[in-house]
């Protein structure tokens, strides 16, 4: 894993963070990860999304992790405390203290297939236990309802190797996995 790094996304490197969703293409190059925020971010330019998730992440109101293989910027991952989530309670499950949520995940095509899904998170969530939390949830998207483009946290069997265990499906669409860091 030494040629892997994850690097929180500050002000500094959000230029590093635009390339990652610019390389990816697809959805991430327009969303920028900001439809929990603006559900109609579809309606809007690329540049305009862009302008946002800047706004959000001056603002201390977004946050994740950018991701580096062998130096290279290669992905994100959306992931913020509980409490940070725009409308998290339409998931109708209980709050819990020292709580983080991975929403989004962007991994370059290039490296897609690698099996560095995996490693990537692990470091997400070294780094999150590390920092106290106690508690991770992901809110994934069941196969049947996602293409490779899409923006979710990843596929479900990567977090099952992670540990991560079920808790609800929401909606019949939306499972919401979650991995319990207290010893």
């Amino acid at each position: 894993m030494e040629s892997l790094k994850a690097e929180k996304v500050t002000s500094k490197n959000f230029d590093v963070l635009c390339r990652v969703f610019e390389e990816a293409g697809g959805e991430a190059k327009l969303c920028y990860c900001i439809a929990g925020w603006v559900p109609e971010y579809y309606k809007k330019t690329a540049e305009e999304n862009k302008a946002y998730k800047k706004e959000l992440i001056q603002t201390n109101k977004s946050g994740g992790y950018i991701f580096y293989f062998e130096n290279r910027p290669v992905g994100w991952c959306l992931c913020l405390e509980e409490s940070q989530v725009p409308n998290f309670q339409k998931y109708d499950i209980p709050s819990l203290t020292s709580s983080y949520v991975i929403k989004c995940l962007v991994i370059n095509p290039s490296i897609r297939g690698k099996g560095l899904t995996h490693d990537l998170l692990r470091l997400v969530i070294d780094d999150l236990k590390r920092s106290g939390a106690k508690h991770i949830r992901s809110i994934t998207a069941l196969p049947r309802t996602i293409k490779d483009t899409d923006l979710c946290a990843g596929p479900i069997s990567t977090y099952l190797k992670l540990g991560f265990e079920l808790e609800k499906v929401h909606k019949d669409e939306w499972p919401i996995y979650r991995l319990n860091l207290e010893s």
